[in-house]
């Protein structure tokens, strides 16, 4: 049994809120976790982009007591209703298994009630737990014990909520692609190699970089520069006293001035402008 497939290499947990009528605009930041969220207050849509041009979507209304899931990888429009505003516990999370990349789920919403049903446990409380979890996960680092607590209360709502997740049927230039785009995301950090990445797609290099287009609508080093700048973004607000400069270091940027000018680009505002607000209302998902 090859478990390690499903052991975490990343995790997190926040508290999210913002006021009515904000926008979390991810379509062009695929994100580089999994991750879901119990909306405590407000309501919603998700607008989840299932194509390179945005042509082909997917709309999901959220509203208070229900629990949406986005998948690594994914891109989205988060919209949330004037009426209130918007409060949020959410989880992010990476696990190597496949199934929870954006090529397999789509981006759900589903209420309590079917995950506690999904649970078998009709006293599973699940704001209570998600709370636990980042009371937990604020605590002492080097308490074991509160850490397998986490973990445990983390994978009982994970075993609930995996069965009600909706499979997602790829297209065949997905599929082709789909080695190189998992790559890409693993080691979005490193240099591109073209040569590598149609091999492991097993095409020629001019036949994968035309399908690729086709695909994502993004060269190969477009679509790596979205991957390294939202993989940043996680970076900036998880280490909140890290310079900069080495968050374009890791990232392997050639320059800090060459990151800051492309996470702009892409993010929509400079890395120090995006900590700060990422830090004053928490991390949707």
């Amino acid at each position: 049994m090859e478990l390690e497939r499903y052991s975490l290499t990343y995790f997190s947990s926040d508290l999210y809120s913002s006021m009515p009528g904000t926008v979390d605009n991810f379509r062009y930041l695929p994100r580089p976790y999994a991750g879901f969220g119990y909306v405590l207050k407000g309501s919603g849509t998700l607008t989840e982009y299932l194509n390179a041009t945005g042509t082909e979507t997917r709309v999901t209304p959220i509203s208070k007591d229900m629990i949406f899931y986005v998948p690594r990888g994914s891109t989205y429009d988060a919209f949330w209703e004037s009426d209130s505003s918007i409060e949020l516990n959410s989880i992010h999370f990476e696990i190597p298994s496949g199934t929870f990349n954006s090529q397999r789920t789509y981006v759900e919403a589903i209420p309590v009630e079917r995950l506690v049903a999904a649970s078998g446990d009709s006293s599973f409380d699940l704001e209570r737990e998600f709370f636990t979890i980042h009371e937990l996960f604020l605590s002492d680092d080097h308490n074991v014990q509160r850490r397998f607590e986490m973990m445990s209360r983390f994978f009982r709502i994970l075993s609930a909520l995996h069965p009600c997740l909706e499979k997602r049927v790829a297209s065949p230039l997905d599929r082709e692609i789909e080695p190189a785009l998992d790559y890409i995301r693993i080691h979005c950090a490193e240099p591109l190699q073209v040569p590598l990445l149609a091999s492991l797609c097993n095409l020629s290099e001019s036949h994968f970089y035309a399908r690729f287009r086709r695909a994502t609508g993004l060269t190969p080093i477009e679509y790596k520069n979205r991957v390294a700048i939202s993989s940043a973004g996680r970076m900036l607000t998880d280490e909140p006293d890290l310079p900069i400069e080495e968050v374009s270091e890791r990232m392997g940027f050639a320059s800090s001035s060459y990151f800051r000018r492309v996470f702009a680009r892409i993010a929509g505002c400079p890395p120090r402008e995006f900590r700060k607000k990422s830090l004053s209302s928490g991390q949707p998902l």
